[in-house]
């Protein structure tokens, strides 16, 4: 291969990169990889009744169906969950989970 290659397939490389970045593609498969870890972590005890919301500046929020799933989630499981998703997601730094109410989260 010459030069002229290499450049081409750099260019390529960029040109791919930013397309996948201004499609929104590279959030939707985070935030479906983020879903998919939340229902292991969080296991059949609370999957039906909350989800995965989004990651943002190393804070992930969950979304949580009823005021009493959220207060078990805040009072015993916090520090458990959020150790595994700072072992599963070490590139993200992750330091915080938020609680949120939402309404509309149906059992699965």
């Amino acid at each position: 291969m010459n030069q002229g290659s290499y450049k081409s397939a750099s260019s390529l490389g960029k040109v791919l990169t930013d397309l996948i970045a201004q499609r929104g593609w590279n959030q939707k498969q985070s935030l479906d990889q983020l879903e998919e870890v939340w229902q292991q972590v969080a296991g059949a005890q609370f999957a039906g009744t909350t989800r995965a919301g989004q990651l943002r500046n190393g804070v992930i929020t969950i979304l949580v169906a009823n005021s009493s799933t959220m207060s078990e989630l805040v009072s015993f499981h916090k520090g458990r969950i959020l150790k595994e998703f700072q072992v599963r997601f070490p590139q993200n730094s992750i330091k915080e989970l938020k609680f949120k109410l939402q309404s509309g989260i149906k059992k699965n």
